[in-house]
Parts: C-alpha cells; structure tokens; sequence
C-alpha cells in the first residue's frame, strides 16, 4: 500500500529526554518476614509424652431450702366470647 497516493505522510518522532530526578537518602527496604513454611527447620525441643488430664466441677452437697408453701390457686377469668363479622350483600 502507497501511503502517498492515498495522502497519508510517513512521519518520524522522537522524545525529548528527561533527566532522572536525583535520588538522595534512600532507605534501604526493610527485611521481608518469612513464612513458616519457608523457614529452615531447627532442632526439636525435648518434650515429654502428653498426658491427657479430665476436668470436672465438683458438686457441692446442697442444703435443703425450707419447703414453700402453696399459694392460693388462681381463679381462672372467664373465655371470652368470640365477635362475629356482620356482613351484608346489596342487590
């Protein structure tokens, strides 16, 4: 394809340089943590075999509260009755 023909130019560009900005008192990053999969394995501490150990409370012998006396029985109120909706149809 002749770009000339159709009308187009071929045209070449460059940018200008720009100056890095001058870096002053860099911080030197900081030690990135290391997962625990990652990490070297160390010796093996000295444990001793695990000994399962059973937890129960402990019941305290209770003292007999003196006996209540009964209250009256209540006197139950009478059901109510139930409203009945009164309808009405219109011819």
């Amino acid at each position: 394809v002749d770009l000339n023909s159709v009308g187009l130019k071929l045209v070449e560009t460059s940018s200008k340089l720009i100056p890095e900005p001058k870096k002053e008192n860099l911080k030197k990053a900081s030690p990135k943590k290391i997962a625990d999969w990652q990490k070297q394995k160390t010796d093996k501490k000295d444990t001793k075999g695990l000994v399962m150990v059973e937890t129960k409370k402990t019941k305290a012998p209770k003292t007999k509260a003196p006996p209540k006396t009964k209250a009256p029985p209540k006197t139950k109120a009478p059901p109510k009755t139930k409203k009945s909706k009164v309808t009405s149809k219109k011819d």
